[in-house]
């Protein structure tokens, strides 16, 4: 199954976060994203305005309550 077909399953603290390796491997699926310093994935998405910043900001926010998964967005 591809993996933007999967869901996410929250972590509940405790688990180790995935290996670089497999990070890596996993990213080449994800057009558009890398993975920065910490380890973690990271994209940038630019727009017309704010109030367009703020629309796909409100989007995202929808499908990650859904998800249970919660990124860090800054506008």
């Amino acid at each position: 199954m591809e993996l933007s077909q999967q869901t996410c399953v929250p972590c509940h603290g405790g688990i180790e976060p995935m290996a670089l390796n497999e990070s890596l491997a996993q990213l080449r699926e994800l057009d558009g994203w890398s993975l920065n310093d910490a380890g973690h994935i990271h994209r940038d998405y630019s727009s017309e305005d704010f109030a367009q910043a703020l629309a796909f900001a409100n989007s995202v926010g929808r499908i990650a309550e859904k998800q249970g998964h919660h990124p860090n967005l800054n506008i």
